[in-house]
């Protein structure tokens, strides 16, 4: 993510990537999919055996303590996304609010904040 980051969306606010050409618009577009696909997407597993897993634990953490590191879990990588990604990506959408680009570029980018 964070180097969609810095090779795509800084490119095209900086103008090395040209956005009125088709080919960086559907890059634009490509990227804006794959940050919002769900496999991207954290998911807390934390503490639950695969379905083929053959090995036999004493026990599971407890609740609290899985709670705890699903909670840090969750802050670190919110943290790491607002430090790597969000900076180019507020970037790229002073660039589209200041100029004459099509609208679903503005879409894109709410869709990746949300």
């Amino acid at each position: 993510m964070e180097r969609i980051g810095q090779e795509v969306f800084s490119a095209v606010a900086e103008g090395s990537l040209d956005l009125k050409k088709d080919s960086v618009r559907a890059l634009l577009l490509d990227c804006y999919n794959v940050m919002c696909c769900a496999e991207i997407k954290l998911t807390m597993a934390l503490g639950q055996r695969a379905p083929n897993s053959m090995e036999e634990d004493d026990e599971e953490p407890p609740d609290v303590v899985q709670a705890g590191a699903k909670k840090l879990v969750s802050q670190l990588f919110r943290k790491g996304i607002i430090e790597a990604v969000l900076p180019h990506l507020i970037e790229l959408r002073y660039y589209v609010q200041n100029g004459d680009v099509p609208d679903c570029h503005e879409r894109g980018i709410l869709l990746v904040l949300r």
